[in-house]
């Protein structure tokens, strides 16, 4: 009698684990639908000029981010729903971009700070689109570290506010980072 006990504990352990592991896994396959990554080099000294990763926050990736943390945080259905919506109202309707941004000089890394010379804009339907807010966040948050695995420890972390409406869902997108000496380009192309 025991064992059969002690083997419906382990069954049912798993299971929740199991459960717990699918989430996480259909939040990756999100993840990977609504990010994006570059690394450009320096020619000259082979240095990093741009190391970064974005991601849209569409409502996808918001519900995603959502079940995520109640499944993280064992919350009930009501705290979750809360969740969302806090995750929606942070946007305040606007289109905002989680970015982790790298340079190697330490001079020159504040995307947030007009003196470091950085641009960065969205291009959507022809039309290209300034940002509203670059918010440079703490470091290391557990949500952050939990939503975004790709933050890298040398990193800094922003959220990134356009116009709202500046992207169509179903055409394609870019967010553009550039300054004196290097640039690059994500691509969302048509993502539904």
């Amino acid at each position: 009698m025991k064992i059969i006990k002690y083997f419906l504990l382990v069954a049912l352990i798993l299971s929740s684990f199991s459960s717990f592991a699918g989430v996480k896994s259909d939040y990756k396959k999100i993840l990977k639908k609504w990010s994006r990554h570059d690394e450009v080099y320096a020619h000259y000294d082979l240095k990093a000029a741009i190391i970064w990763d974005a991601t849209f926050l569409s409502e996808e990736m918001l519900e995603a981010q959502a079940d995520l943390y109640a499944r993280q945080y064992d919350l009930d259905d009501s705290q979750k729903l809360k969740e969302w919506e806090n995750l929606r109202s942070s946007r305040e309707g606007k289109t905002v971009f989680f970015v982790s941004f790298f340079n190697s000089s330490k001079k020159l890394d504040d995307l947030s700070n007009p003196k470091h010379g950085w641009l960065i804009r969205l291009k959507s339907r022809g039309n290209v689109f300034e940002p509203v807010l670059i918010e440079r966040l703490k470091r290391y948050s557990p949500e952050a570290q939990l939503f975004y695995p790709y933050i890298l420890p040398w990193s800094v972390t922003y959220r990134v506010s356009f116009p709202p409406n500046a992207i169509v869902s179903g055409q394609k997108f870019e967010l553009d980072v550039r300054n004196q000496l290097s640039d690059s380009h994500l691509i969302w192309d048509k993502p539904e």
